[in-house]
């Protein structure tokens, strides 16, 4: 420290443009603040004497009075630690500064922003929060080939295509998140008491008296669904707090997954068989419908074969013509050699007339009949019988055929779950992941804490 003296000296050397300078003897007096005080004081004190009202110079006085009673109370402090205290256990300045920075440092907003509340998540994350397993079951819808034994057309009308369709994966996604599922595994599980029993922490577990939607809603996380779109393969992960447990809980999911594909796919079997039977039932009424139109035509006209008996009535009538020709060639040639009152010439006529008046009738025959229809009227209508007929048979006939094909079909699954992995054994616990979550809830916190100095900079700078 430097003597009244050296103030003196000091104070000596300025010029007196220097001693007149109020910012000089400011910035003179703190080049000495830090490391002598007294002369520091000594120069706002000239300063003063000089200026009296200069505020800058009374803060400074303040200021260095100020420290001066700070430094008087730290060496009266270390006074009386020294007379208490070894000196050899005595604390060190840099312990001191180190012990001071410590505190200060537990009072920063860091600290109970961040620190403190992710060594309580830690802690949690740690020892309280109960481990998860988790099991995982792979499985794929297939289809058969169900139209291979059927009839083109029929396989259309029936709607078998025998292709395997996107919506299958999807399909069972849908119903392995539905309550239907849900109600099923509570019946057979009771997966309410594993969810909500006392032994799982209680931010893990469900609440004893939460309502339906809370559990569809805690049920829907357990379970995670994952479809590969190239393979069509479903990958089922489902998430317990006991192992074993774990994995008969995913074995029933999947069983119970494939009891309802099986059931959609014998439910469309029998209602494509009942609809090809319906089709089936109509050609056969149309079969028999044909049948009998045709055998009261053939009983209102007594005819067993139209055809053949027109054909016979016609072959009758040209052969009368026939005859008639002959009569009348052999009447011209007895008329030719005698009278037109000879026997045989008499005779002759006879015959002739008898045969025309044969042919008169044999040709009514073909005109009319009892019911004033013609022959050909009756041919027709026949032929057109016939022909109905013929093509309800045949298509009786298609219909029976297909009817056989699709009835095997029906017992066939149509859809078949085929399970790629079954559920497996989980040996440790999946969840929590520790030093993922703890490192997640760092950066987290100081994000959120860095984004709210800002914004408090930020206002207090437009404030």
């Amino acid at each position: 420290m430097m003597t009244k003296n050296s103030k003196n000296t000091v104070l000596e050397s300025l010029t007196e443009q220097q001693k007149n300078d109020l910012n000089y003897l400011l910035e003179l007096a703190e080049q000495y603040e830090k490391k002598d005080l007294a002369n520091a004081e000594a120069i706002m004190l000239f300063a003063q004497e000089k200026r009296p009202n200069a505020p800058k110079v009374k803060k400074k006085l303040a200021l260095y009075q100020d420290m001066k009673q700070k430094k008087a109370t730290a060496l009266s402090n270390k006074q009386a630690k020294g007379a208490t205290i070894p000196r050899a256990h005595a604390q060190t300045p840099e312990k001191r500064k180190f012990s001071f920075d410590f505190k200060k440092w537990l009072k920063a907003p860091i600290v109970y922003c961040t620190l403190l509340p992710w060594l309580v998540f830690a802690f949690y994350t740690v020892f309280i929060e109960t481990p998860k397993f988790e099991s995982q079951a792979q499985i794929i819808v297939k289809q058969p080939d169900g139209a291979s034994t059927m009839d083109a057309s029929m396989a259309l009308l029936s709607g078998f295509t025998g292709q395997s369709t996107s919506s299958d994966p999807q399909l069972v996604k849908a119903y392995i998140h539905s309550q239907d599922m849900l109600n099923y595994i509570e019946s057979q599980l009771k997966l309410f008491e594993h969810v909500s029993s006392d032994d799982v922490d209680v931010f893990s577990r469900l609440s004893s008296d939460a309502s339906r939607e809370d559990f569809v809603e805690y049920y829907l996380k357990m379970v995670d669904i994952y479809i590969d779109d190239a393979s069509s393969v479903i990958t089922v992960k489902v998430k317990g707090f006991d192992a074993n447990y774990t994995q008969s809980l995913t074995q029933v999911i999947v069983e119970r997954s494939e009891w309802y594909i099986n059931s959609i796919g014998h439910h469309l079997a029998n209602e494509q068989l009942k609809f090809v039977q319906g089709e089936h039932n109509l050609v056969e009424q149309k079969l028999s419908q044909s049948q009998t139109e045709l055998l009261q035509f053939q009983q209102e006209h007594n005819l067993i074969d139209p055809l053949a008996e027109g054909a016979a009535m016609q072959q009758i009538a040209y052969g009368l013509e026939g005859q008639i020709a002959a009569k009348e060639a052999e009447l011209k040639t007895l008329l030719a050699v005698m009278s037109g009152n000879a026997p045989q010439v008499m005779a002759t006529k006879s015959a002739l007339e008898g045969l025309k008046l044969q042919l008169v009738a044999e040709r009514s025959r073909l005109a009319t009949t009892k019911n004033n229809m013609s022959v050909s009227e009756i041919l027709a209508k026949f032929t057109d019988l016939k022909v109905n007929l013929d093509l309800a048979l045949q298509a009786y006939t298609a219909s029976q055929i297909s009817l056989e094909k699709s009835r095997i079909e029906a017992y066939r699954q149509l859809k078949y779950l085929i399970v790629v992995e079954a559920p497996t054994l989980p040996e440790d616990a999946t969840y929590p992941k520790e030093q993922y979550n703890l490192l997640l809830a760092a950066v987290l916190l100081l994000l959120v804490f860095g984004i709210g100095k800002i914004i408090i900079a930020t206002v207090r700078e437009l404030g």
